[in-house]
């Protein structure tokens, strides 16, 4: 079965001039195949990777007439029939109507909603966005290997966001286990990347971003400004991997040990990574994601590892509502390493998410290798629509791309 593929996220629009039913709106998107039975029957308009105008209907016959007096004024002029003009900076919008797409001046234009998404199965498109390769020390699958997997479980938007991690740079943290410490070279990272995800270019949008691992030393944040400025990441994923002195996945669980080796109380060892995780929302440099929030859940040496929000409500509250504040991404981790539950946070974090209004989540299966990419993601999407969210949200350079469930 054919099916409509729209690849370019919230599309740019330019706003077109009112008058004799006319109110239209018109920009570019990008359609991989039409589907026969959502266009009733009308076949194909374009053939694959093709741009296509998008019209909101203005008064009776509105978008399409205008189509059409629009094509045949382009004819005459210095440009080619059916060129787009690229639109100001100023002239930029999103929208979320019922719009009209098809070729430029053929005056065939068919009806669909703006940020509907669909893979080959007529199913809605899939996302993950927050994987590792190679280039990352911890990473295990080459990155054309990690690719070719999430082409072939028709991803629509996958998100490589290598370790930048200076938080282990500037505190002297051992690394993963005492390993000693690499990191991800970005001046060979970047380039690779956008290379391969040139190459995917209509097939699969490969967002080129980076995890950027929270610390109180402020030699960090300095580091990762410096990398942003430099190479522009599409994203970034703002995470809490360390407590300053070691990271939570110490084989010998210092983090949740007191200085003479005894165990922690989990309030108090939980409450601290909740105040790294709380005072990560305000630094200067930009994210897009907060990743993995109940991080530690995964490595505890506690028999309930669980970090459940009635236990510590104002800490979770203070993070949930300040992710809110900030119109950031609350992360869905389906990589939990024996954490209870089958995705971090637990539901009922991300009950009281939606309850206080948190509508932007995204899905991540922080796959290091190719067995894992979208791991779980249909577990994740049920719990979701069970809790009433209906979209994921796709960050790219700024712009929130929302895909429904």
């Amino acid at each position: 079965m054919d099916a409509i593929f729209i690849l370019s996220g919230d599309f740019s629009a330019e706003k077109g001039k009112k008058g004799r039913g006319r109110d239209e709106t018109t920009g570019v998107i990008c359609i991989k195949v039409y589907n026969r039975k959502a266009f009733g029957g009308s076949g194909k308009l374009c053939g694959e990777q093709k741009e296509l105008t998008v019209g909101r209907r203005g008064g009776k016959g509105g978008a399409r007439k205008g189509a059409r007096k629009e094509g045949r004024s382009e004819g005459k002029g210095g440009r080619k029939t059916g060129q787009e003009r690229r639109p100001e900076k100023s002239e930029l919008q999103s929208g979320r109507k019922n719009f009209f797409c098809g070729p430029k001046n053929s005056g065939r234009r068919v009806a669909v909603r703006g940020k509907l998404w669909y893979n080959r199965s007529m199913e809605k498109l899939r996302t993950d966005v927050h994987t590792h390769t190679t280039f990352s020390a911890d990473g295990i699958s080459p990155m054309e290997e990690m690719l070719k997997k999430a082409e072939e479980k028709e991803l629509a938007f996958y998100g490589i966001s290598e370790h930048f991690d200076y938080d282990y740079l500037v505190n002297g943290i051992p690394f993963y286990g005492g390993e000693e410490a690499t990191y991800t070279d970005p001046d060979a990272y970047f380039p690779h990347a956008r290379s391969l995800a040139a190459a995917y270019a209509g097939k699969l949008r490969v967002l080129v971003g980076g995890e950027f691992g929270y610390t109180d030393n402020r030699k960090a944040w300095t580091l990762y400004r410096e990398l942003e400025e430099k190479y522009r990441p599409d994203f970034v994923v703002n995470s809490v991997h360390t407590n300053g002195k070691y990271d939570y996945s110490d084989s010998e669980n210092r983090p949740y040990r007191n200085a003479d080796g005894t165990l922690r109380p989990k309030s108090e060892a939980y409450r601290e990574y909740f105040g790294f995780v709380r005072r990560s929302l305000d630094v200067p440099y930009g994210y897009d994601i907060v990743g993995h929030i109940t991080y530690c859940t995964r490595y505890a040496p506690y028999a309930d590892r669980r970090a459940r929000w009635e236990e510590f409500r104002a800490e979770i509250d203070s993070i949930l509502c300040g992710i809110i504040a900030r119109r950031k991404i609350l992360e869905v981790n389906s990589s939990c390493r024996g954490a209870a539950g089958d995705f971090l946070p637990g539901r009922d974090i991300l009950s009281r998410y939606y309850e206080l209004g948190g509508r932007k989540l995204s899905f991540a299966s922080d796959a290091h290798d190719v067995s894992r990419v979208a791991d779980k993601r249909e577990t994740v999407v049920k719990a979701l629509r069970g809790l009433g969210f209906d979209r994921i949200t796709v960050p790219c350079r700024g712009r929130h791309v929302e895909v429904e469930l």
